[in-house]
């Protein structure tokens, strides 16, 4: 698991469409897919339902983004202190 998924779940959920995700993260939605494969498939859960009309976050992703929004929350504040200690 990558900081990188974390980020595209959150993107993903936002937007509520891989397609557009992709668009805001400026890469490819078939790159996005299989990252987001890969992380289902580590996690061993889905976390989006997927269909032609877009995603739906499914019940046990909801933990899933919790965790990853807390998670990059807490990688930006040891960011800050990295910034801190180089000024």
């Amino acid at each position: 698991m990558r900081i990188e998924q974390l980020e595209q779940i959150v993107k993903i959920d936002e937007f509520g469409s891989l397609s557009k995700a992709a668009n805001a993260l400026f890469i490819s939605q078939p790159s996005l897919s299989v990252s987001l494969s890969r992380l289902e498939e580590e996690l061993g859960l889905k976390i989006f339902e997927r269909s032609s009309t877009g995603v739906v976050l499914l019940e046990q992703g909801e933990a899933v983004l919790e965790l990853a929004k807390y998670t990059l929350n807490l990688s930006e504040k040891i960011k800050g202190i990295m910034d801190e200690k180089t000024s």
